[in-house]
């Protein structure tokens, strides 16, 4: 913390208890980090001072500030800067020193609108449509996925996770994993792809920082160890096959995963073991065992580049462990014992926030959870036709949630549908896996107008790092990740007449559909990327980065 005049002492103040700090001529207090204060009084030099011409504020200390008139008073012109680190005060005071060296405040504060307005011009070039407003908003949002914990004067080797192991100096934190992979890191890798970049060599060196497991949930550099799976396997297969990752950050990458794999307390000891995590083994067993098989589908894509083929082998059966939990009699994924035996007692509309079966969520949230194999998954049910109607009843049941401790998350409902908490994020996307477009064009709309407004407390649940946002911006463009390793996007319905994409290089991915914003048409009557006409419901990541043209036939009626 600097003063822009020299600062006498600092009074401190936290309920009965005063205290009063000596302060440097610079304004660094001493001695205040020892204590949490909760008010604080700032006694200055009484002198006048100006600014020069190189935006430095200079005293005279010859001037008191006393005026000819007694009766008139100058004020005293203050001006506060804060520097921060997250890893010492030295580094701190360095960060001021070299980002703001000047007490110029008019020139910082359009320099910082000038990076915001940098940063949003690259998706929200958006028009012929109401929503512009929410839609720049929530890009905001998702911009601040990820806190940059190094920076300026910090090089790798002030890390303070590890100082040999950093790849580079912009080491993040605060990662919201079990949620941002869904779509916040995939649009990241679209508008940010350098950021991801040292986001997934963050990832590296925390593993070899945490006994080579990968990161949980990671929050201002400490890991909370929170939320079932280990989904930066699926950020770090996803970044590989964006081509976001080097030969030898994909076989580091590939270690840690597979450690994190085998690790006992993450449950991937129990997928070895049993195939499935039982009910009784683990706290949200079923869960669980749904996302450690993605996840491990997710490593055996990454043993397949290194051509590890025994590995992969290994792997993609683990991950098939979902099959092992469904019920064929109640079609859900229910808590089996490891005797194979179903626990009873069973309510698909129960809910236990923590010691359930299922993670802030209900059986039917939860059953929709295998993004690495639908087909698998429809076949459960004996085919599409028998899918489809379950995915039907998903949005007609009762929306009440049963519990004697129901989760707080489970929010924005569709009927069972939760769009409040993130297991519910790709599901109105499945229709497109059946044949049915038109029931996720309608879904995804509806979601888009029952839960975004331009208001506050304009969208439901809880912003989680940017998902929730990143959703948004998705399906507002026409299309969204479903299996975000799979680097494909499942078409939608986009709100807008017309929108662009800055995807770096000097490349442009603009999305045009007459109609949707200025009519509000819903339904897709045909599709053409640059020209040709498609013939599939989803574009690839490649498709997006290379730049063009993505053309949709509005229509009010479905065709």
């Amino acid at each position: 913390m600097e003063f822009s005049v020299p600062l006498s002492a600092v009074t401190l103040i936290q309920g009965a208890e005063v205290e009063t700090v000596v302060a440097d001529n610079h304004g660094m207090m001493k001695g205040v980090a020892e204590g949490e204060y909760t008010i604080a009084y700032f006694t200055f030099d009484n002198l006048k001072n100006s600014i020069n011409s190189d935006n430095n504020i200079t005293t005279d200390p010859n001037n008191t500030g006393d005026s000819a008139d007694e009766n008139e008073e100058e004020p005293l012109l203050v001006l506060l800067k804060i520097g921060i680190s997250s890893v010492s005060v030295e580094g701190a005071k360095d960060n001021l020193r070299l980002e703001n060296p000047n007490w110029d405040f008019d020139s910082v504060r359009q320099a910082a609108a000038a990076a915001w307005e940098s940063e949003l011009r690259k998706n929200c070039g958006s028009r012929g449509g109401p929503d512009s407003q929410i839609h720049r908003v929530l890009s905001g949002s998702n911009i601040r996925s990820g806190n940059l914990v190094t920076s300026a004067s910090e090089s790798e080797n002030d890390n303070s996770y590890d100082a040999n192991t950093s790849f580079s100096p912009d080491y993040y934190s605060t990662f919201s994993i079990w949620d941002t992979f869904r779509a916040a890191h995939p649009l990241l890798t679209i508008l940010n792809p350098d950021r991801v970049k040292d986001m997934m060599r963050t990832f590296l060196a925390h593993a070899d920082h945490q006994g080579g497991l990968l990161p949980f949930w990671p929050l201002a550099g400490v890991e909370t160890r929170t939320m079932p799976g280990y989904h930066a396997a699926v950020m770090l297969t996803e970044a590989a096959k964006k081509n976001l990752l080097s030969k030898q950050d994909i076989k580091r990458a590939y270690k840690a995963m597979k450690g994190t794999a085998m690790d006992v307390e993450r449950g991937g000891a129990l997928m070895h073991r049993f195939g499935f995590i039982p009910a009784g083994k683990k706290d949200e067993s079923v869960t669980v065992t749904l996302e450690l098989s993605y996840d491990d589908w997710c490593i055996a894509q990454i043993a397949e580049i290194l051509g590890r083929h025994k590995d992969a082998a290994y792997f993609y059966k683990r991950s098939q462990g979902y099959k092992r939990v469904f019920d064929p009699e109640t079609q859900f994924m229910r808590a089996k014992f490891k005797n194979n035996t179903w626990k009873t007692r069973f309510n698909p509309r129960q809910s236990e926030h923590e010691g359930g079966d299922y993670t802030e969520g209900t059986a039917w949230q939860h059953l929709w959870f295998v993004p690495h194999d639908i087909p698998g998954l429809i076949k459960l049910f004996n085919g599409s036709a028998n899918f489809e109607a379950k995915l039907d009843a998903l949005f007609q049941e009762n929306p009440a949630v049963v519990g004697l401790w129901t989760s707080e998350d489970i929010s924005g409902m569709i009927g069972q549908y939760a769009h409040g908490n993130e297991p519910s994020h790709h599901v109105a996307y499945l229709y497109n896996y059946l044949g049915s477009p038109h029931k996720t064009q309608a879904r995804a709309r509806e979601i888009v107008k029952q839960f975004y407004r331009a208001e506050p407390e304009g969208y439901v649940g809880n912003e989680d790092c940017g998902q929730m946002s990143a959703w948004y911006i998705f399906s507002a463009l026409g299309f969204y990740p479903v299996n975000p390793a799979e680097a494909k996007y499942q078409l939608g319905s986009p709100i807008f007449d017309h929108a662009v994409i800055d995807v770096g290089q000097g490349r442009k991915f603009e999305v045009k559909a007459q109609g949707a914003g200025t009519r509000g048409d819903v339904f897709v009557k045909n599709v053409s990327l640059n020209g040709e006409l498609l013939r599939r419901l989803y574009i690839t990541h490649d498709e997006i980065m290379n730049g063009g043209v993505l053309e949709l036939e509005m229509s009010s009626k479905i065709d």
